[in-house]
């Protein structure tokens, strides 16, 4: 048997097929311009529904199971927790997409590299086959210095030069071969360069990158121990434009650095107070704090807003006020606006919070305070606040983030002994559950605490980035800015003068409405100016098919 037939018996590793072959078709797929293109258009689509995912499903992952965790089979719930991803874009299937497009651009950038780079900075000789091109002109010059001429113009118009002398055959000859922004030939080079360092850039930041959001009350630290740091939140303002609408958000901060071992702390040495608002974060020590959004705190209020009825309430004497004389007895009697109880009057803002009280009146009680009722003998403090009130089989609970059911555990006082507590709800005024006395007491109005999310993240990979926008723009400049010419003459000594042979290739042709001749208009504006330097003796310049029909 030959050794010829042996190769063709030899088994491979691939099915019958050459592996080189199959690595072959596996770089001339990541190295294709639509395979990128199909990458691309994956990844955006990818990324749409991942914004989506963030802005209108907040609940996934851990925080669906324990919210829903009695629906878990129904099927969204189940996506919701099991499938949709809590980071769409450190997912896995991102981070592949990312992979397959770094492959891709890597494999175009070295099959582009090798000929782009030689064609920026080869100059191959002016020869007498390339000279024969259609788009040469050529014409005769008395001028005995045209070789330092074309030498001195083409310099001045930044091409780079090499020089051929023929001396010792007869005639003499002079040859130049020119370039001029060679370099531009390595713009698209560069540019996917640049992308590709872009994306590694992306590759490191969601897998070695952190990402974390914390929500901050005023008073709370966060520490970062990585980097020796402690944030304290002192204050979170909300800026209203004069239409009413939110400007921006701030929240004012104290940092705190670490010194050596020993880390600084409030009290010891102050920190450094600071503010971080939108599109202005904190950056220090390679960690960047952001103001990332605000929430209303679900278990913390600013104040609350309190209404009851003074008549309702014991006298300070002791005696009922109902027992008066006055009040139910007339079902007419005004109420605190003026107009008669049951007719339609002038309404207080929580008027509707008013309904039944024959003397109304509203007071606010700041978060953490005892405030007296005014013409009673009792005191109120706000104890507890759910946003979401829900009975569980471990007693009241917060449900969820979101001011579905408002309630207020209240403390209620008479003079100064603790009477009970109750808690009163906002979309239910008449209704209260507790040990408290039952006293004509409503909530009229909440003022929400509001939260400061504050998000801190590390850019490991924000070098490659930058490195990668870099590169692009030279790229893009390189690419859009300058064009790549090549130029060849040829002076040949002629009985009185030169032969002249021009080819300009790079360059558009002169403008119709510029040209002087007729001859102008298929040649370009380097090679006219070359011709008017030497001036031709006999006749315009011709293209070599004319000059041999001639």
């Amino acid at each position: 048997m030959t050794a010829a037939a042996e190769r063709e018996q030899r088994p491979t590793r691939t099915g019958g097929r050459p592996a080189r072959q199959v690595w072959g078709q596996l770089y001339e797929l990541l190295s294709s311009t639509g395979f990128a293109i199909a990458i691309l258009l994956i990844l955006a689509v990818a990324s749409i529904l991942g914004i989506l995912v963030i802005d209108q499903l907040p609940v996934r992952g851990e925080l669906a199971r324990v919210q829903f965790a009695a629906r878990q089979d129904e099927p969204l719930i189940w996506l919701l927790s099991n499938v949709v991803p809590l980071r769409p874009f450190r997912c896995f299937f991102f981070q592949s997409l990312l992979g397959l497009l770094s492959l891709s651009l890597l494999a175009c950038t070295i099959k582009r590299w090798r000929g782009s780079w030689r064609a920026a900075i080869t100059l191959p000789a002016a020869s007498d086959a390339l000279l024969r091109s259609r788009e040469t002109r050529l014409w005769r010059t008395r001028d005995e210095n045209a070789p330092t001429r074309v030498a001195a113009l083409l310099r001045r118009r930044l091409f780079r030069l090499r020089e051929t002398q023929i001396t010792t055959a007869a005639p003499q000859e002079v040859r130049y071969a020119g370039l001029r922004f060679g370099l531009a030939r390595l713009g698209p080079v560069l540019t996917h360069l640049g992308f590709l360092l872009l994306v590694v850039g992306a590759i490191a930041m969601s897998l070695s990158g952190r990402a974390e959001m914390l929500w901050l009350r005023p008073g709370e630290r966060v520490t970062v121990p990585e980097a020796g740091l402690t944030l304290e939140l002192n204050a979170f303002d909300i800026e209203v434009g004069a239409r009413g609408r939110i400007a921006d958000y701030v929240s004012t901060v104290t940092l705190y650095r670490e010194i050596g071992a020993d880390t600084t702390a409030a009290g010891q040495l102050a920190g450094e107070q600071l503010e971080i608002e939108v599109n202005h974060p904190l950056r220090e020590r390679g960690f960047s704090f952001y103001q990332n959004s605000y929430r209303r705190d679900p278990r913390r209020l600013r104040y609350l807003e309190l209404a009851f009825d003074r008549a309702g309430f014991p006298l300070p004497g002791g005696a009922d006020a109902g027992d008066d004389g006055e009040g139910d007895s007339d079902p007419q009697a005004a109420d605190a606006t003026g107009a008669p109880r049951g007719m339609p009057g002038s309404r207080g803002p929580h008027a509707e919070r008013h309904d039944g009280f024959r003397d109304p009146m509203t007071i606010t009680i700041p978060w953490g305070e005892r405030v007296a009722l005014p013409g009673t003998r009792y005191a109120v403090a706000v104890d507890t606040f759910l946003a979401d009130f829900r009975v569980t089989a471990d007693g009241p609970a917060l449900a969820s983030q979101e001011f579905a059911n408002p309630a207020a555990q209240l403390a209620i006082f008479h003079g100064d002994s603790l009477a009970g507590r109750s808690w009163y709800f906002l979309f239910h005024p008449g209704m209260a559950v507790g040990t408290a006395p039952e006293l004509p007491v409503r909530i009229a109005d909440l003022g929400p605490e509001f939260v400061s999310g504050i998000e801190i993240a590390t850019h490991p990979g924000a070098p490659w980035v930058w490195a990668g926008f870099a590169v692009m723009t030279l790229g893009t400049m390189l690419a859009f800015l300058l064009r790549t010419e090549r130029i060849w003459v040829r002076l040949r000594r002629a009985a009185s003068g030169w032969d002249v042979a021009v080819l300009h290739q790079g360059a558009a042709p002169q403008a119709p409405e510029f040209a002087r001749a007729a001859w102008e208009r298929s040649a370009t504006p380097l090679t006219i100016q070359i011709a008017r330097a030497l001036e031709p003796a006999e006749g315009a310049p011709v293209s070599p098919a004319k000059r041999r029909n001639a």
